[in-house]
């Protein structure tokens, strides 16, 4: 099967990625009788758990299944969370391009309807740390629930599953429907993975030094006579850039880089 290279239509996050179609049409999906019945399935056979997201909160609201057996740690873990806390387990080699697959895949759904938005579906593999510092392969299956009044995502499920006796390869996959309704793999060629674009603005740098010397945001603000409010959004990007999941991480990645 031929991939094809592409870019985002409006080339904000100027990535180039890999799209393979499948050859299962998006047709072959089950109703939602079916649907909930094959997940009843799963979940009763301890081979899957779920999160249920708050997308305009950016947070889990609450999480079931077998959690414990699949992911290593009790449900109570990930309850009333960020996203980005769920980001502390994936792999540190993955984390780059898992966060730079689902930005490419919620822009590229940016264009498909809200029926589309609703019945389609999108999934990301990437390796999981367990509580016993073993890493699993994941398969993170993403459905949207509700959309909001502005057609994005409001509230949405999470199915997890642990594919390791599937998956030989490290490689960070995403699947989604696109605009024609047809299933599409990315992933990102190998020269991606190694963050050389990475640019950082003067005081971005200057805010990570501020953060190693463990200063909180409202420190940095006086220090920098800065809004709290700027300094977060500056944090909050500096997160993004260097896909860094917590301030541990972001201080490791500024000293492998010699920012610090």
């Amino acid at each position: 099967m031929l991939s094809t290279k592409f870019r985002p239509a409006k080339a904000s996050l100027g990535v180039e990625y890999e799209v393979t179609p499948l050859r299962e049409p998006v047709s072959s999906i089950p109703n939602v009788f079916q649907f909930k019945t094959w997940t009843h399935f799963l979940i009763n056979r301890e081979i899957c758990c779920y999160f249920l997201i708050n997308h305009a909160q950016s947070k889990i609201i609450c999480a079931g299944g077998s959690i414990e057996k699949v992911t290593g740690y009790h449900e109570t873990l990930y309850t009333d969370l960020p996203f980005t806390h769920f980001l502390n387990f994936v792999h540190p080699d993955d984390l780059y391009a898992l966060r730079t697959l689902q930005a490419l895949q919620k822009e590229m759904s940016q264009n498909l309807s809200q029926t589309r938005k609703i019945n389609g579906c999108s999934s990301f593999s990437f390796r999981f740390k367990k509580n016993n510092e073993s890493f699993i392969q994941m398969l993170r299956q993403d459905i949207v629930l509700q959309l909001d009044v502005t057609g994005n995502p409001e509230y949405g499920i999470w199915f997890i599953s642990d594919i390791s006796h599937l998956k030989s390869d490290n490689r960070v996959t995403a699947t989604m429907t696109d605009e024609n309704g047809d299933q599409k793999i990315l992933t990102l060629p190998e020269k991606s993975l190694m963050q050389e674009n990475i640019r950082l603005s003067n005081r971005e740098k200057e805010i990570i030094y501020l953060v190693a010397q463990g200063l909180s945001s409202k420190q940095i603000a006086c220090r920098l006579n800065l809004s709290f409010h700027t300094v977060t959004t500056h944090k909050r990007n500096i997160f993004e850039k260097t896909s860094s999941p917590n301030s541990n991480a972001l201080i490791q990645f500024a000293i492998r880089k010699g920012i610090i």
